[in-house]
Formats: C-alpha cells, sequence, structure tokens
C-alpha cells in the first residue's frame, strides 16, 4: 500500500507541474476541518487530508485488512452495505454512524460519493465525515429529559386524580 498524506509543510513544486488553481484546492483541502479521504473502488485508502489523519490515523494503525473502508466502521456490515451501494452505482449517500478513530468509537456524519480521479481517471470513492458526537449526546440527553418529564406528569397526574375521585364521589 501507498498513501499519499497531505501534510502541514510547504508545498515545493515547481511551476510548471502544477497550475495555481490546483495549489488553491490542495491549500483548502489541507486546512479543512473536515475529514476527506479517497478510496479505491475497492475500499482501499489512497490519500486523506491532515484532519482525515489525525481523526482516523494512518495505515499503520488500521487492522491487517485491504478493506479501510469497512474498518473505519464499528458496524461493518453497514460499512460493507455503504461500500455496495456506492459500487453497485448509488452516486452519492450521507448517513450517521459511528467511527472507529483515535479517539475511540465517535458519531460521524458521513458523506461518501462516486467521483475520478483527476490524476488517473479511475473511478474512486471521495469519504468526508465530521464528529457529531456530541451532537448525538446532546439529543440522547434532551430525548431522556423529556421522557422522564412525560413520566413525572403522568404520575403527578395520577395521583391527583386519585384523592379527586374519592372527594367527587362523597358528594
Amino acid at each position: 500500500h501507498h498513501v499519499a498524506i497531505l501534510c502541514e509543510c510547504d508545498l515545493v513544486t515547481l511551476q510548471e507541474d502544477i497550475d495555481h488553481a490546483s495549489l488553491r484546492g490542495v491549500e483548502m483541502l489541507r486546512h479543512l476541518p473536515v475529514a476527506v479521504s479517497q478510496f479505491d473502488v475497492n475500499g482501499i485508502l489512497m490519500e486523506q487530508n491532515p484532519e482525515a489523519l489525525d481523526l482516523f490515523g494512518g495505515l499503520e494503525d488500521e487492522e491487517e485488512t485491504d478493506d479501510c473502508f469497512t474498518c473505519r466502521f464499528v458496524d461493518r456490515e453497514l460499512g460493507k452495505r455503504t461500500l455496495q451501494q456506492l459500487q453497485q452505482g448509488t452516486d452519492c449517500i450521507s448517513l450517521e454512524a459511528q467511527q472507529h478513530t483515535t479517539k475511540g468509537a465517535r458519531w460521524s456524519a458521513i458523506k461518501a460519493r462516486k467521483a475520478r480521479d483527476p490524476v488517473s481517471q479511475d473511478p474512486v470513492i471521495l469519504y468526508s465525515a465530521r464528529d457529531i458526537t456530541e451532537l448525538i449526546q446532546a439529543k440522547n440527553d434532551a430525548n431522556r429529559a423529556f421522557m422522564e418529564k412525560s413520566e413525572m406528569l403522568a404520575v403527578l397526574a395520577h395521583e391527583i386524580r386519585t384523592p379527586l375521585h374519592q372527594v367527587i364521589g362523597f358528594i
């Protein structure tokens, strides 16, 4: 395997080797606060930006397998289904899933789409992931608080109704 990683270093290129618009694109990708990776159509990691390297680590951190796309998913079956959908013609997939990261299992908003490698013109999968763990936890906390409030109000209403029925029964 070889992986090209965009580093936080100065780009040293010959002006005739790359045009200025491409340099701008590379510079923007290096500083994008979203993890972006490129996989071949078989799910093998080809490239990733520094944010993805920080979030997922490099190939040496991956399990011993060629299928790094599905390795990122805590639910491997979901990862396999997602990869298969892209291989079978789905152009773009958006989902929320738990992923293995350098910080442990984290929830991510994931977008994966088919594209063409700008150099080789081979079909590839562009993959972006944004950590939404805190958002998911806040949503779960809000749902839990809502359920507790509903339960408390139901108990309170029952406790008020029971004595009222007895009082009304005496009248």
